[in-house]
C-alpha cells in the first residue's frame, strides 16, 4: 500500500477485507389461496442504487467522484474539475472485485478516511491484471465520522461480494459481517517446475488477504503428504474460533 497511507486495525482492514417450496394440500380459505398463488416478489434490480456518496481521490488534490453502488457494479463518475457526460472506465463490475479495505493517513492532521478497492479487470488479450482504486472520505469534520462512512461502504461492498443481504432501511455497520471461514492451503513447493511457492506467495496469498479471508498454509514435504493431511483433518477444529 502507498507509503502515505496505512491500514487500520486488522478488523477494519478486512472490511476496513434458500428458498424452497412444495405443493401441499389445498388452501382452506380464499385469502390463503390467493397468498399461495401470488408470485414471489421481484428480485432487486441490478441498477437499483444501494449507496450513493461523493468522495475525493488520493492524492487529495485529484478529482472528486460520485460513487454509486448497486448489486452488480460500482459506478464511478467524475464530478470535478470537469464532470463527465459519458464516464470512461467508470463501471467496475463486482465480478472483477476481489475485496476492499479502509485506510488512514499517516499524517495526524488528516481527518479523512480512505476506501480502497482491489480489482482484476481483463486486458485486451483476456488476461487479468491487478488494479486498485482509492477514494477519500472527507465529507465530515472529524476522522471518526469519515471513518464510519468509509466503513459503511466497505461493509456494503463486502456483503455483496460474499452474497450476504443488506438491511433494507437499517444501518450498515461492520456487525453485519460474520467471521469468514478459515482456508487451508496445501502447497507442493516442487510443483509448477519448482515455482509453486513463489506463485502462491506473489499471487494467491495477496488475493486471499485482499478478500479479508484468514488461512492456514502448509507446504507438503513428501509424496502423498497432502492426502495424509486431508484424511486426518478435523473440519470442526479449523472452523472453531481461536483464542488470541
Amino acid at each position: 500500500m502507498n507509503g502515505h497511507l496505512e491500514a487500520e486495525e486488522q478488523q477494519d482492514q478486512r472490511l476496513d477485507q434458500e428458498l424452497t417450496g412444495s405443493w401441499g394440500h389445498r388452501p382452506r380459505s380464499t385469502l390463503v389461496r390467493a397468498k399461495a398463488m401470488a408470485p414471489p416478489p421481484p428480485p432487486l434490480a441490478a441498477s437499483t442504487p444501494l449507496l450513493h456518496s461523493e468522495f475525493g481521490s488520493y492524492p487529495a488534490r485529484g478529482p472528486r467522484f460520485a460513487l454509486t453502488l448497486t448489486s452488480q457494479a460500482l459506478h464511478i463518475q467524475r464530478l470535478r474539475p470537469k464532470p463527465e457526460a459519458r464516464p470512461r472506465g467508470g463501471l467496475v463490475p463486482l465480478a472483477e472485485v476481489s475485496g476492499c479495505c479502509t485506510l488512514r493517513s499517516r499524517s495526524p492532521s488528516d481527518s479523512a478516511a480512505y476506501f480502497c478497492i482491489y480489482t482484476y479487470p481483463r486486458g485486451r488479450r483476456g488476461a487479468r491484471r491487478r488494479a486498485t482504486r482509492t477514494f477519500r472520505a472527507d465529507g465530515a469534520a472529524t476522522y471518526e465520522e469519515n471513518r464510519a462512512e468509509a466503513q459503511r461502504w466497505a461493509t456494503a461492498l463486502t456483503c455483496l461480494l460474499r452474497g450476504l443481504p443488506l438491511p433494507g432501511d437499517g444501518e450498515i455497520t461492520p456487525d453485519l459481517l460474520p467471521r469468514p471461514p478459515r482456508l487451508l492451503l496445501l502447497v507442493n513447493p516442487f510443483g509448477g517446475r519448482g515455482l509453486a511457492w513463489q506463485w502462491c506467495k506473489n499471487h494467491v496469498l495477496p488475493m486471499i488477504s485482499e478478500a479479508g479471508l484468514s488461512f492456514n498454509l502448509i507446504q507438503t514435504e513428501r509424496q502423498n503428504h497432502a492426502r495424509e493431511l486431508v484424511q486426518g483433518l478435523s473440519l470442526s477444529a479449523e472452523r472453531a474460533p481461536r483464542s488470541p
